[in-house]
């Protein structure tokens, strides 16, 4: 917890991100261009309801209230009064707990966002300081949002539940294609080795195909088939910025997926994603969220296990036994998304590491998330310790990168409670790691 002593004003800075075209400088500089006509065919009320949010990232703790993991650069935690003393100043930090809301004590997230909703535009927090571990009431402003609609019913087990997955990549770019198609290509074996292909509906859009029309279209196909029971999963690999001209209404601050044919907003996407049948909506992307996209050198080898499992793989659980949606970024505001043409993007090779073993979104994120981050020290460290061939805009830009932590831009999922059995049958896991040159 930060505590100044006499009152300030903070004022929060979002600059505005140009993507850089060439990894060795010389950029062109361009700017978020959405292409018309790609709004959910429905309305928007229909898959978004308002509530009153802290734009924080939280983990329940046993019987004491919230732990915050992350707090977003425009949450208004950041400039909080102490009750009492209106003179102190404070900001949420990661490590602080909150216990209560309004001076209830709050048990389980849905408690929680109860508790914001009835307080409305005004909030008493009670905080633990990690600091002081000293528990302190806090007066804050809040900030309505937009939050997908979850569906509410659990429906019962069934065999006849699908993945609708659309993998996507930039392939055809001549700086980072390689990668991008290295990325769908572990992604889909992954996921066909993982689940029974009749549970199983895949969609990739690569190549030429790759641009914001096709992107949406095929989306939109996905839920044409698509039923209420089913899991909707989408991931892109490509290029990527930020333009606040469009953060208004958008927990990703106006991230952006930067393609030669027209920018596509992250914010568009999963609007249409929202659009379609579906209990769990997952996007997954591994972009940049600056300005350039940098090459290392280093390889990929590939593990094979085969085991044995009874009823649905921890993957089928991830995609078929949840509801409710998951917004996921390789890269926090300010921060450069990393690949090359070896082994793909680093995020994505940590993500594919993990994915098939964790049968519950929020430990899986919160270990792809510190798995990620060290993936990329070693990487960076390795590139400065061998920096021969490496241009010297890359070695400044990794050197003043200190860290790589993906962001979470709206995760509410929850598990169903009933998981069925079913008979042994064998997966043969194909597991990529990374070997250095």
């Amino acid at each position: 917890m930060n505590t100044l002593t006499r009152a300030s004003s903070i004022a929060l800075c979002l600059l505005l991100a140009v993507f850089l075209s060439s990894a060795r400088g010389g950029g062109v500089v361009t700017r978020a261009r959405p292409v018309p006509n790609l709004d959910p065919p429905v309305s928007l009320t229909r898959i978004y309801e308002e509530h009153y949010r802290l734009l924080i990232n939280v983990a329940e703790q046993a019987e004491r209230g919230f732990l915050v993991t992350s707090v977003d650069s425009r949450s208004p935690t950041a400039n909080m009064v102490k009750v009492g003393n209106p003179k102190v100043h404070g900001s949420l930090e990661p490590g602080d707990i909150i216990t209560h809301v309004n001076g209830h004590a709050i048990r389980g997230l849905a408690s929680l966002h109860d508790a914001l909703d009835q307080a409305g535009a005004v909030v008493t927090l009670t905080v633990i300081d990690k600091s002081s571990s000293q528990e302190i009431n806090w007066q804050t402003k809040t900030v309505k949002v937009q939050t997908p609609i979850i569906p509410g019913e659990d429906h019962p087990p069934t065999r006849d539940r699908v993945v609708r997955v659309l993998l996507i990549g930039l392939t055809d770019d001549e700086r980072i294609g390689k990668g991008m198609q290295l990325n769908l290509t572990n992604l889909e074996r992954i996921l066909r080795s993982e689940i029974p292909g009749e549970r199983l509906d895949i969609e990739i859009v690569s190549g030429a195909d790759c641009n914001a029309r096709t992107i949406i279209s095929k989306v939109r196909e996905l839920g044409r088939r698509a039923k209420a029971a089913d899991s909707l999963f989408c991931y892109y690999a490509g290029h990527g910025a930020y333009d606040p001209r469009y953060e208004a209404g958008d927990p990703s601050g106006g991230h952006f997926f930067s393609i030669p044919s027209g920018d596509l907003l992250r914010k568009t996407l999963f609007d249409n994603m929202l659009a379609q049948p579906g209990r769990l909506k997952v996007l997954v992307t591994d972009t940049c969220n600056v300005r350039w996209v940098a090459r290392i050198a280093g390889g990929l080898a590939y593990e094979q296990k085969t085991l044995t499992v009874r009823g649905p793989s921890p993957l089928e659980q991830l995609l078929l036994y949840h509801r409710g949606v998951l917004d996921l970024s390789a890269t926090s505001r300010d921060q450069y998304g990393w690949t090359n043409e070896r082994i793909g993007g680093w995020f994505t090779y940590t993500f594919g590491q993990l994915i098939t073993g964790y049968a519950d979104w929020q430990p899986f994120v919160d270990r792809v998330s510190i798995d990620a981050n060290s993936f990329f020290l070693r990487m960076r460290q390795s590139m400065i310790d061998n920096p021969a061939g490496i241009s010297e805009d890359t070695l400044r830009a990794i050197r003043d990168q200190t860290a790589m932590k993906p962001a979470v831009f709206r995760m509410s999922v929850t598990k169903d409670k009933n998981i069925p059995s079913g008979p042994a049958r064998t997966i043969v896991r194909i597991i990529p790691y990374y070997v250095p040159e």
